[in-house]
C-alpha cells in the first residue's frame, strides 16, 4: 500500500522534461538583455564590453532554453541526464551519494552530490565557500527553468529512485539498521559537546586576521584602480573569518570577547583598504617617510579626520555589527528578534527565501547552542495543508513519533485514510496534501518534545 501511495508522488521512470519558462522569467530576461544593451551606450570600453559579453549570454540562454527548449532533465532506469547549452552531463543512479534542494540568488535547485564528487570535496575555506554558493553538486537542476515539472514530485522521484539503488546494494538486514534509521526518519545528535583548548581560539584568531588583511590590502587596491566599491570582498572576508572560528572552534560557543574580536577583524577590512588606497594615492608621500611611518601618519589622519570617511565608518561599523552578532543567540536577542517575526495561530514562523522555520516553543526560548536531536523525515512521508505558500497545518504520521518516542505535546492526533498522524494546527483549514520535500524535526535532547519544524515550500 505504501508503494501504491508512493507511486502517485512520483512520475513514472522513464521519464523527461523540457525546459519552459514562465511569462515572468521571459520578461525580467528581456529586461536585463536590453538593460545589458544600454551599458553598450556609456562612453566605457569596461561598460561596453561587459554589457555586450552579459548580454550576448543571457540572450542564447533565454532563446535556447525558453523559446527553442532544447534543455532537457530524463530520467531512465539506469540514470539521470541534465542537458544545456553547455553540454550534458549524466549520473548513474548508485553513483549518487545524496539529493537535497537549495536555494542562491532566489531561485531553487535541485542539488545531486555523486560519490565521487563527495570522497573527493576537501574540507577547505574554498570548498565551503564554493559550496555555500551552490558550486559543490555534481548536477544542479534549476527549477525554474523547468516551470511544467511539479517541483515536490520531480525531487521525490529522483529522491527515491536514488536511494533505491542504495537500498539494493545492501543486504536487508544491513539496510533496514543502518538506513532506516539513520537515513529515511533517521536522526542525529547534533551540538556535541567539544573538548577545545584555549589555543583553538588563538589559531582562529590568527588565522582569521591573516585574512582579514590581505582581503583588505585586495579591496584597497581594487578601489583604488577601478574606483569601485567591490563589496564582495568583505563579504568573502566575513565567511573567511567565520569559517576559521568554527573550523578551529567547532560548535563551541563563543564568548563575548570572541563575539567582539570576530566583529573588529571584520570591520578591519576596510580600514585596511582605506589605508590602501590612501597610500596608494600619495606614493610620493610613502617613498619619502616609509611603509610603516605612512601608514601610522594615514591612521592619525583617518582619526583625526572622521566626517571626510564617514561612508567607510559607516560601513566598517555595519561589519564590526554583522560580525558581533553573527549567531548571537542570547534570550535577550531573541526577545527583540520575535517582535519582527508572523505569529501564526500561537507559533512563530520565520521565512527565509522558500524555506520555513516552525518554532513550537517560544522563540526567545529556544537556544541552538543545546544539545538537540534531528530527525530527518523523507520526502512523501508527512502531510500538509497550504494556501498558496502558507504552512496550514503539518501531520506527522505516527510510526515516526513512535521510532524516535516523540513527546506529542502541541500535537492533535487524527485519523486519515485509515493511517494514524500527529497534527500541527497553524489555524487553517485546507485540503490535506502530501508533503513532496524532505522535513526536519529538532527535538529537545531530553525532553524529546518537538522545538522546531523546518520545511521548504514552492
Amino acid at each position: 500500500m505504501e508503494e501504491n501511495k508512493r507511486s502517485n508522488e512520483c512520475y513514472s521512470i522513464p521519464y523527461s522534461i523540457h525546459s519552459s519558462y514562465r511569462l515572468k522569467t521571459h520578461v525580467v530576461l528581456l529586461l536585463t538583455i536590453c538593460m545589458c544593451g544600454i551599458c553598450l551606450l556609456i562612453p566605457s570600453m569596461l561598460f561596453s564590453i561587459l554589457g555586450l559579453v552579459l548580454g550576448l549570454f543571457l540572450m542564447l540562454i533565454w532563446i535556447y532554453m525558453g523559446i527553442l527548449k532544447k534543455a532537457f532533465i530524463e530520467l531512465t532506469e539506469d540514470e539521470i541526464t541534465y542537458k544545456t547549452l553547455f553540454g550534458q552531463k549524466s549520473i548513474k543512479w548508485s553513483d549518487i551519494a545524496n539529493v537535497e534542494t537549495y536555494c542562491t540568488n532566489n531561485n531553487t535547485f535541485i542539488g545531486i552530490i555523486s560519490n565521487e564528487k563527495l570522497e573527493n570535496q576537501k574540507n577547505n575555506f574554498l570548498t565551503a565557500l564554493f559550496i555555500g554558493m551552490g558550486g559543490g553538486y555534481s548536477l544542479s537542476l534549476p527549477l525554474a527553468s523547468f516551470s511544467k515539472a511539479d517541483p515536490e514530485k520531480l525531487y521525490s522521484t529522483i529522491f527515491y529512485k536514488a536511494n533505491k539503488e542504495i537500498e539494493l546494494k545492501l543486504s536487508k538486514e544491513e539496510f533496514y539498521e543502518n538506513y532506516n534509521k539513520e537515513e529515511n526518519s533517521g536522526f542525529k545528535e547534533v551540538n556535541e559537546e567539544n573538548t577545545i583548548d584555549e589555543g583553538s581560539y588563538t589559531i582562529a584568531f590568527f588565522k582569521a586576521f591573516i585574512g582579514s588583511l590581505i582581503l583588505g590590502i585586495v579591496y584597497g587596491i581594487l578601489i583604488y584602480e577601478t574606483k569601485v566599491n567591490f563589496l564582495i570582498i568583505p563579504a568573502i572576508g566575513i565567511v573567511w573569518i567565520f569559517y576559521s572560528y568554527s573550523k578551529s572552534c567547532g560548535n563551541k560557543k563563543l564568548n563575548i570577547i570572541n563575539k567582539l574580536l570576530i566583529g573588529i577583524l571584520c570591520g578591519l577590512q576596510v580600514y585596511v583598504g582605506l589605508v590602501v588606497v590612501l597610500m596608494m594615492s600619495n606614493s610620493s608621500f610613502v617613498e619619502r617617510n616609509g611603509i610603516l611611518k605612512a601608514i601610522s601618519i594615514c591612521i592619525e589622519n583617518i582619526i583625526e579626520n572622521p566626517g571626510e570617511y564617514l561612508k567607510y565608518h559607516l560601513f566598517g561599523i555595519c561589519l564590526f555589527f554583522i560580525g558581533a552578532l553573527n549567531g548571537y543567540s542570547s534570550k535577550t536577542m531573541r526577545k527583540i528578534k520575535k517582535i519582527t517575526m508572523r505569529k501564526q495561530n500561537g507559533f512563530y514562523i520565520k521565512k527565509e527565501q522558500r524555506f520555513i522555520s516552525i518554532y513550537l516553543i517560544d522563540y526567545a526560548d529556544y537556544n541552538d547552542k543545546e544539545e538537540k536531536l534531528i530527525v530527518q523525515v523523507n520526502p512523501g512521508t508527512c502531510l500538509i495543508e497550504k494556501k498558496q505558500k502558507n504552512i496550514l497545518a503539518y501531520y506527522i504520521p505516527e510510526q515516526v513519533i513512535s521510532d524516535f518516542d516523540i513527546n506529542t505535546e502541541n500535537l492533535k492526533q487524527i485519523f486519515l485514510s485509515e493511517k494514524t498522524y500527529y497534527k500541527l494546527d497553524l489555524g487553517g483549514n485546507a485540503e490535506e496534501q502530501t508533503y513532496g520535500y524532505s522535513s526536519t524535526l529538532i527535538l529537545n535532547k531530553y525532553s524529546r518534545n518537538i522545538e522546531l519544524i523546518q520545511l521548504e515550500i514552492d
